[in-house]
């Protein structure tokens, strides 16, 4: 476009839109995600022209239109994972200190035959038992929908088999039964499943 060609007022508009745009999203993806939010949270405004007498609607802010979990939850890229829940899961982490390296699982495959679980109990949302080599511990690490939960599942079903167990230990000094080095619990602050 030459110095004296006039532009038309779509022309002129554009570099303004443009730098609108950089101004309010400097990232492209990001710029697609708020205008996807933008166009799921539409079902939240009144229909045009149907608005009561004297009822206002206030736009929401730039920054709210993520933040609202509804729409946040509602935006899903295909092929990702989704968080199906807003509900915050709690882990449940034991570690058992590995003696005179000692990686056999003799106590916890007793364990578990002794539970003969044939689906997880209510509540468990994974159970994971390994060695952490580097830490030095045997780790067990489960997520729980609640703390209750385990502590139910801990109280009515693991209890009762682990106390003759650990009578037992007691009782025999050359046993390698010991009690965790580490148990804690915690709220997890995000999860996501495949």
């Amino acid at each position: 476009m030459g110095p004296h060609t006039e532009r038309t007022g779509r022309e002129r508009q554009r570099p303004r839109a443009r730098a609108h745009a950089r101004a309010l999203c400097p990232w492209p993806i990001v710029g697609c995600v708020v205008a996807l939010a933008r166009l799921l949270a539409r079902d939240a405004l009144p229909p045009r022209g149907r608005r009561s007498s004297g009822a206002r609607y206030q736009r929401p802010s730039r920054r709210s239109a993520l933040g609202d979990a509804d729409v946040r939850d509602s935006l899903t890229i295909l092929g990702a994972p989704t968080r199906k829940e807003r509900t915050v899961a709690v882990a449940y982490l034991q570690e058992f200190t590995i003696k005179d390296g000692d990686t056999s699982t003799t106590n916890y495959d007793a364990v578990t035959k002794a539970l003969d679980l044939q689906d997880a109990p209510d509540g468990l949302l994974i159970h994971t038992a390994g060695f952490d080599h580097d830490g030095g511990v045997f780790r067990i690490f489960d997520v729980w929908e609640t703390r209750e939960q385990g502590e139910k599942f801990i109280n009515d079903r693991l209890g009762p088999i682990l106390e003759p167990m650990i009578a037992a230990a007691g009782q025999d000094p050359d046993s390698d039964f010991d009690p965790p080095s580490r148990e804690t619990w915690y709220e997890l602050h995000d999860s996501m499943t495949g």
